[in-house]
């Protein structure tokens, strides 16, 4: 019989409660084994999926590369095709830049000319007729009718290209001894001077640096008081000037328009066509110029009020008349180039291209009160800077560039 048989029936009872605990162990064993199989599948799941964005992201890479390549392979071709033509302007690049230059940079406006003493004659019988009504001077009709009665004296003929007076010529020896006195308070001489071409600016060089044959003297047309249609504002023609000041060299002055050259040696213009010297070689200057008809009515210069414009009439553009009838008869009627404010302060620019063309660190400049005003104003950018007075001298430290349009910076010495 079998083993179990042969054992009592307590011995048999005890191996059946010895047996259970195997039985709860096989299936807490099979639990364990179905929950790992199935973190087994979940884990296989979440491999795969990641391996999938895995080689989607590595597609990815791939295709981005290749357009990449697509890129940088005709552009290398093409660098490599055309260095040889390349190759001036890459060398002219890598050139250094040029350092920058500093001017002692000295401003002097002209002494009185005669057109001066009227204009302020004119503004003092307005002064005096306003005070007779109970007006001060700073009533805003005064200054406008000063105003307008300084401007009518400038429409004068006889102060065409006006000369300096006995007071201009004392005038510009103290700004001799100003000079003076700057270079021996520690300020380098001025080794050139540039000037305006009306003789009222050329005469003050001449009293200013009188014995100065060291100094290189520049008459240059930029410096010229603004295009105002006015004769005062007007200049002779340099074989004209060249006669009145022999010392100076006047072959750099550009051509300009008869319409703005009134000189002795013209008696007609039939071209109405050419250019302005502010205009010439194709400048855009000439965007700013307008052209006016206007008639000086010379009938009253023997009263006491000043000469008065009649208005612009007709169309002609047409002068037949020279510089020295404009003296002499009653009425002239000229063609003019007019200039506006903005066309005055781009005309100044131009004084920094002069300075880059001087071979001097020290530069002196005589011009016009209009032109200084735009100057100051406008290129060194001294908003509300004060007017000049006649002989006045205002002395700048100017950093500059070549090649640059504008200041690197500027500083006031005197």
């Amino acid at each position: 019989p079998p083993f179990s048989q042969l054992l009592s029936p307590s011995t048999q009872r005890c191996q059946q409660v010895t047996a259970k605990p195997d039985l709860h162990s096989k299936l807490r064993n099979q639990a364990i084994n179905q929950r790992r199989r199935s973190l087994n599948s979940r884990l296989i799941a979440i491999i795969t999926f990641g391996s999938s964005r895995h080689q989607l992201l590595q597609l990815t890479l791939v295709f981005v590369n290749f357009i990449g390549i697509l890129l940088i392979v005709p552009l290398f071709i093409m660098t490599v095709a055309t260095e040889a033509f390349t190759a001036p302007e890459v060398l002219q690049t890598t050139m250094p830049h040029p350092a920058p230059r500093s001017f002692t940079v000295y401003l002097i406006r002209h002494g009185e000319a005669v057109h001066n003493v009227e204009e302020k004659a004119a503004k003092k019988r307005v002064l005096k007729t306003q005070a007779d009504r109970g007006m001060d001077a700073d009533h805003q009709e005064t200054k406008r009718l000063a105003e307008d009665a300084r401007k009518q004296v400038l429409l004068d003929p006889r102060f065409f290209d006006a000369s300096i007076t006995d007071l201009g010529k004392s005038e510009a020896q103290g700004a001799r001894e100003k000079l003076q006195a700057f270079v021996a308070d520690g300020l380098p001489a001025p080794q050139e001077v540039m000037v305006s071409p009306l003789q009222r600016c050329l005469s003050t060089v001449e009293q200013v640096f009188s014995g100065e044959d060291n100094v290189k003297v520049r008459v240059e047309e930029d410096l010229r008081e603004r295009l105002t249609g006015r004769p005062a504002d007007n200049r002779m023609c340099s074989d004209s000037l060249e006669e009145l000041f022999p010392r100076f060299s006047f072959a750099s002055l550009r051509s300009i328009s008869s319409s703005n050259l009134l000189s002795m040696a013209e008696t007609d213009v039939s071209d109405t066509s050419s250019t302005g010297g502010l205009t010439a070689g194709g400048d855009d200057h000439s965007e700013h110029l307008s052209r006016h008809n206007l008639s000086f009515d010379m009938s009253n210069l023997a009263s006491s009020n000043p000469p008065s414009p009649a208005h612009p009439h007709g169309s002609s553009r047409r002068r037949t008349s020279t510089s020295t009838s404009l003296r002499s008869s009653s009425s002239t009627n000229v063609s003019v180039e007019v200039e506006d404010d903005a066309a005055l302060r781009k005309r100044a620019f131009r004084f920094f291209k002069l300075l880059e063309e001087s071979e001097s660190d020290s530069v002196a400049v005589v011009t016009h009160k209009g032109f200084l005003r735009g100057l100051e104003r406008g290129c060194f950018g001294i908003a509300g800077s004060p007017e000049f007075k006649n002989c006045e001298v205002r002395v700048y430290k100017i950093e500059l560039t070549p090649g640059n349009l504008f200041m690197d910076g500027i500083e006031r010495l005197r």
